[in-house]
């Protein structure tokens, strides 16, 4: 009988994915019911978001470190040693969510009076 072995790659592909589907739609779900008292769906959603940022931390770091080479290969040109289109337009979209999240929280803690 010819047993397949256990594809690592693969699980941690699949879990990384399932964990951040439950991130997302525990957050939404929080985000809905932030101004609402507790009841047991907010801390149902509560727990599932918690438990499951942690296991997509723990799964994207197995994917990480299991793609290793091929992400470096992504980073930089291989030839050039220069930073490749694809690294740079994923700066620039991180800097650009990063600008409007900073813009959100300066606007959002002067409406609150904690910066003047």
């Amino acid at each position: 009988m010819n047993k397949k072995s256990f594809n690592t790659r693969s699980f941690l592909s699949i879990g990384t994915f399932l964990f951040f589907i439950l991130l997302a739609i525990s957050g939404i779900a929080l985000h809905k019911t932030d101004d609402k008292p507790y009841t047991f769906f907010k801390v149902f959603s509560t727990v599932a978001h918690n438990i499951s940022a942690v296991g997509f931390l723990i799964f994207s770091t197995g994917h990480v470190l299991k793609n290793w080479k091929a992400i470096k290969s992504y980073m930089s040109g291989k030839a050039k040693k220069m930073v490749s289109r694809e690294m740079l337009i994923g700066i620039i979209l991180l800097t650009v969510v990063l600008a409007l999240c900073l813009m959100k929280t300066v606007g959002m803690s002067k409406a609150h009076g904690l910066i003047p």
